[in-house]
């Protein structure tokens, strides 16, 4: 090792950890391949009928908001 130390110990148990994590691995990226190829694809929201809520939320952005007859910056200035 450059710093003058023995370096890293390598036994037996070091490689059964390490084994047992590349098992983990390939098994995750197995489990995970297999299921996205199941997946089953989700129908997009333009074949659909809009709920109710989503008309009421498009309704409301459509309103126009009152104008204020006072700004904030008066407002604030008046209670101090």
């Amino acid at each position: 090792s450059p710093l003058g130390g023995l370096g890293f110990n390598k036994d037996r148990r070091w490689n059964e950890a390490h084994n047992k994590l590349e098992r983990m691995k390939l098994f995750s990226n197995q489990a995970n391949k297999n299921n996205f190829e199941h997946m089953q694809i989700r129908e997009t929201s333009a074949n659909k009928e809009t709920s109710k809520r989503d008309r009421a939320l498009e309704f409301a952005m459509r309103i126009k908001k009152p104008k204020l007859k006072h700004s904030p910056e008066k407002i604030a200035f008046e209670f101090e």
